[in-house]
């Protein structure tokens, strides 16, 4: 399945997922990056913002990856990022 991510404006990400995946993405996701201890890249700090998060729809990927089909021989992908393209999708998740 194609996912489509946007974030608010124009631009959007856009995920190849594997059909067999029966979660609610956005919630798991969600859960995860916001109470997860385990250290990844979407994870900054600067001395202004101290930590924050940064992501965009490869950090979904990271997610599904090694945690949702971390058994499963096919794996989810970034298709496009920051894509002002209009491209077809079967899934649409508002972050």
């Amino acid at each position: 399945m194609i996912i489509k991510v946007t974030f608010g404006g124009s631009e959007n990400d856009y995920i190849y997922c594997p059909d067999e995946v029966d979660i609610d993405i956005k919630e798991g996701f969600y859960n995860w990056i916001d109470h997860t201890d385990e250290k990844h890249p979407f994870i900054k700090y600067d001395e202004v913002e101290g930590m924050y998060k940064d992501y965009r729809g490869d950090a979904i990927v990271y997610w599904l990856n090694k945690h949702i089909l971390k058994e499963n021989q096919e794996k989810s992908s970034l298709i496009e990022s920051f894509c002002r393209k209009k491209l077809k999708y079967n899934l649409l998740i508002e972050l």
